[in-house]
């Protein structure tokens, strides 16, 4: 699974594993296309894997990591996360 589509990361394996009996699609169901923006990628040794990993997904919670290209971080907007605490720069007692 890949959450980010970028065709130059994608297209190769993505070519060999479809040659290969495999299959690979986007988090919503659809075929994989390169030109198309999609939320991520997950591939398959066969659709019935596929279809299987997709199922599971729709119980998951969405998948958040630090570097996720959601839209609100896109339009600057700030996504809450928990952030450690910034060292002190004042000597210790």
């Amino acid at each position: 699974m890949w959450n980010g589509t970028h065709p130059w990361d994608h297209v190769p394996g993505s070519l060999m594993l479809l040659e290969a009996g495999g299959s690979i699609g986007d988090f919503d169901g659809n075929a994989y296309q390169p030109l198309v923006p999609a939320r991520g990628l997950i591939g398959a040794a066969d659709e019935d894997t596929y279809r299987a990993v997709l199922a599971a997904m729709a119980d998951a919670p969405p998948l958040r990591t630090p570097n996720s290209r959601c839209p609100a971080r896109r339009r600057g907007a700030r996504v809450d996360a928990p952030r450690a605490a910034a060292p002190s720069h004042e000597p210790a007692s």
